[in-house]
């Protein structure tokens, strides 16, 4: 998209919001700032040359079906600039327009005067669904109340707590319930849809669009390489799995979340054929990793903020010959993508392309891509 110099966002908001600190800043401007600012963190702990940075953006507005707010005293919003509190959020130009109309109804309810988090979700399938992340005691007290969570479950799929339980209706009494599996957001394989099963509260992208656009970067990168097995770290519930498992690519997906390897077993009952192609691991790979990284063309890491930490130590044990071809690598984190591209360089990787993907418009935040080969 040809974003020009000195666009910048109109938002009713943009003198008291916190969350988009680079609003005021025109699109081009930010755009140069994130490229410098992968390119001086790269200059700095890195000797070798970088590719030049491809730079894609999702647009100013409208790529965000899932939103994370804070009710504070009735108030949904975002935290205020320079004020520790929350404001009323009237309307976002980030959220898609499914997502703000779904905002204007959780709105109108009349929510308690307690504190907490809240995630809204527009799914593709046009379901709504809410998260709700409150104190124990709170939880308890809106149990017992009924009123309110019974009206909110007329307007949506309703989730609570860190066990992200659903919440249910059993002999006319609210009950929470093991946590139910959704297709809540959708990544895409030769750039046709392909729903992805999750809580409300699982992590996941800003939306459909920024899966798409990874998607479209991980297959031209995999095409090029004529990768056919590869080990993926931190598959969550499949957004690079499936654009990876493209093509008749053979993938071992290793997740740490039970819920988030739940979800993709639970997209892979839906599609058997690539079922036969992916295969699910669970455990702590960053703190202990006994994968036999010589069986593989390739690797595809997606690491929280603290990056990779122990998953590399097989490949430090094995012959340099014997180490994956290739090396793909996506953050969100510049920190830890440059610790870690350290560690991949010094293994004997050197880097062949690098793009950002900005799905954190007007903030100085952004997601990283990288490719990497075995010389």
């Amino acid at each position: 998209m040809n974003i020009g110099a000195t666009t910048i966002l109109d938002c009713e908001h943009s003198k008291i919001c916190g969350s988009c600190a680079w609003i005021e800043i025109p699109y081009q401007t930010q755009e140069q700032m994130k490229i410098e600012a992968l390119s001086a963190a790269w200059r700095k702990s890195l000797s070798t040359k970088l590719p030049e940075i491809e730079y894609k953006d999702l647009g100013l507005k409208h790529f965000r079906d899932r939103a994370d707010l804070t009710l504070e005293n009735g108030k949904i919003g975002f935290y205020q600039k320079h004020d520790p509190h929350v404001f009323a959020l009237k309307h976002c130009p980030l959220f898609t327009p499914p997502l703000q109309s779904w905002l204007s109804q959780v709105k109108a309810l009349a929510w308690p005067k307690i504190k907490g988090s809240l995630r809204l979700r527009h799914g593709p399938t046009g379901k709504n669904g809410i998260w709700l992340d409150f104190a124990n005691q709170d939880v308890k007290s809106l149990l017992d109340e009924k009123d309110f969570l019974t009206s909110l479950r007329t307007f949506a799929f309703v989730e609570i707590g860190q066990k992200r339980k659903s919440l249910g209706l059993k002999n006319d009494l609210l009950k929470l319930q093991d946590p139910e599996l959704k297709p809540w957001t959708q990544t895409y394989v030769n750039d046709q849809v392909l729903p992805l099963f999750s809580c409300v509260g699982s992590f996941t992208q800003t939306g459909s669009q920024a899966n798409q656009a990874i998607a479209q970067i991980v297959e031209a990168y995999h095409q090029v390489a004529s990768v056919e097995k590869i080990i993926e770290f931190g598959s969550g519930i499949g957004t690079l799995t499936f654009p990876l498992a493209a093509d008749g690519r053979t993938i071992t997906a290793c997740e740490f979340d039970q819920l988030a390897c739940q979800g993709l077993l639970r997209t892979l009952n839906d599609h058997p054929l690539l079922a036969k192609r992916i295969k699910i691991l669970q455990g702590n790979f960053q703190h202990k990793c006994q994968v036999d990284f010589s069986q593989f063309d390739s690797i595809a890491v997606n690491p929280p903020r603290s990056g990779l930490m122990d998953f590399l130590q097989p490949l430090q044990n094995i012959e340099k010959q014997k180490r994956p071809k290739y090396f793909f690598y996506m953050s969100c984190y510049l920190d830890s993508f440059i610790q870690d591209s350290m560690r991949i360089e010094n293994l004997g990787y050197q880097i062949q392309n690098i793009n950002i993907l900005d799905q954190f418009a007007h903030t100085p935040h952004f997601e990283i891509l990288s490719f990497w080969k075995l010389t």
